[in-house]
């Protein structure tokens, strides 16, 4: 049986939060799926599968769609080793796939972690899919990590308020021109309104230079991360990043955790220059 939802119950979310974890410890695999739908571009679209075997959660699957129907909507699939190569992943696919379709999307693409591609070599073959180039790493800090640096009094860190938002939504939109200012709006709504995301800006004279946001469950998840155009190359992506794990560590002792395209050698050395370490590289696939 699956259970398709737009948002997960207590009860679910527990289930599926206690099976990713599990599959992970198998595959020696670290990224997490997105458990929510809150970002994505249609909201009263099905982007959470369930697959139940005799009451028992067997297979997971969530959409993320944050764009409209003409760019690519991402799917992470997570089964439980016991249950592999009995059909689920496919069942799974197929009612994720029947639900975009009636949305208007047709170019999908999945993500694997490459551990997962070299202990399973003949995986890519056998489900006729094609590896992108273009990877993801991801890093994570290590358990108590201090963060010392010098501060920068000239600059004020706090977190994001509901009068920012005007102003931050026009530099988002200078520093990604992909992003229309309806949706970068909309973002910076729902994400002021999360209780479980943390909004931080950086100003200097009243005026908005860098934000950042970061996710947080069981880690922290930073993303978002940018430095207005005219004010990048002196250090304050680092100082930044720095500032925004520093309170994030304050009142509790998560890791945690970012991402990167493997491209981005400058971002890359920045978060290792900081403390990260590489912990998987995220492998994103497509139907030959």
């Amino acid at each position: 049986m699956i259970v398709k939802t737009t948002e997960l119950t207590s009860e679910q979310l527990a289930e599926c939060n206690q099976l990713i974890k599990k599959i992970q410890q198998h595959d020696r695999t670290f990224k997490s799926p997105y458990l929510s739908n809150q970002f994505n571009f249609f909201a009263e679209m099905l982007t959470l599968f369930l697959n139940y075997e005799n009451n028992q959660l067997t297979g997971i699957l969530s959409i993320y769609a944050d764009g409209n129907t003409e760019s690519t909507a991402e799917m992470a699939v997570f089964v439980d080793e016991k249950f592999r190569r009995q059909g689920i992943a496919t069942r799974l696919i197929q009612a994720a796939t029947s639900e975009l379709e009636k949305f208007g999307y047709h170019d999908l693409e999945f993500w694997t972690e490459q551990q997962f591609l070299t202990d399973n070599p003949d995986f890519l073959k056998n489900c006729s899919l094609v590896a992108d180039p273009e990877t993801e790493i991801q890093l994570t800090t290590k358990k108590n990590q201090k963060w010392i640096f010098s501060e920068r009094e000239e600059f004020q860190f706090r977190n994001l308020q509901a009068s920012d938002i005007e102003a931050l939504t026009q530099l988002q939109v200078r520093a990604f021109p992909e992003t229309s200012s309806e949706t970068a709006h909309q973002y910076l709504l729902k994400g002021l309104a999360d209780e479980k995301q943390e909004n931080f800006i950086l100003k200097k004279n009243d005026q908005i230079i860098g934000t950042c946001a970061a996710d947080q469950d069981d880690y922290d998840y930073i993303f978002g991360l940018f430095i207005a155009e005219n004010w990048q190359n002196q250090g304050l992506g680092t100082y930044l990043l720095e500032k925004t794990c520093q309170n994030l560590t304050r009142e509790n002792k998560r890791i945690i955790k970012i991402g990167v395209e493997s491209n981005n050698l400058q971002a890359l050395h920045l978060y290792q220059k900081v403390g990260f370490i590489i912990e998987t590289e995220v492998i994103y696939l497509s139907k030959k």
